[in-house]
């Protein structure tokens, strides 16, 4: 789930598509850095990554890291440097490129094994700059867990996106 401040129960409840995936593959452990870091630091939520991480050796690591606010580069590199059989990837779910193709934007992405993202153009720029990445589009959940569902809204076709330019909204 996305791991916002007040938003983790019910985004724990409706979130659980790729978790129930993966628990078919083996056991997941989800960290929210976010709210950890605002409890105790970035210091100790770092500390407690980390542990974590001699601890479960995990096979894989999949992030969602907008920005180097809470998390940066540095740090995953040295997550990376001591967990050398773990590959990392990050999945970046904003469109905007002024964003992941910023300086810091670029040295995140950089930073793990395989960068995704939701912007197309976003990652034939990574390409051809060297950085290992992939189209990832955010996934929908079914009715069920944390919505009562109803037939009033049932649809055939589900769009969701942001309407960031003038074809995307005259597409909709």
């Amino acid at each position: 789930p996305i791991f916002e401040q007040g938003w983790h129960g019910l985004q724990h409840e409706q979130k659980h598509g790729l978790r129930d995936a993966l628990t078919k593959l083996g056991p997941v452990i989800e960290f929210d850095y976010v709210g950890r870091n605002a409890e105790v630091g970035k210091p100790v939520m770092m500390s407690e990554l980390q542990r974590a991480f001699d601890r479960l050796m995990p096979t894989i690591v999949l992030t969602q890291l907008h920005n180097g606010a809470i998390i940066d580069a540095s740090d995953i590199w040295r997550l990376r440097t001591r967990q050398p059989d773990t590959l990392f990837v990050n999945w970046n779910g904003d469109y905007w490129p002024e964003n992941t193709l910023s300086v810091e934007g670029i040295e995140l992405a950089r930073s793990f094994h395989l960068q995704t993202t939701v912007n197309l153009d976003t990652v034939d720029k990574y390409r051809e700059i060297g950085i290992q990445a992939a189209y990832w589009q955010i996934g929908w959940e079914p009715d069920g867990r944390g919505w009562p569902g109803s037939s009033e809204f049932r649809h055939d076709v589900v769009f969701l996106g942001n309407g960031y330019s003038p074809t995307r909204r005259g597409f909709v």
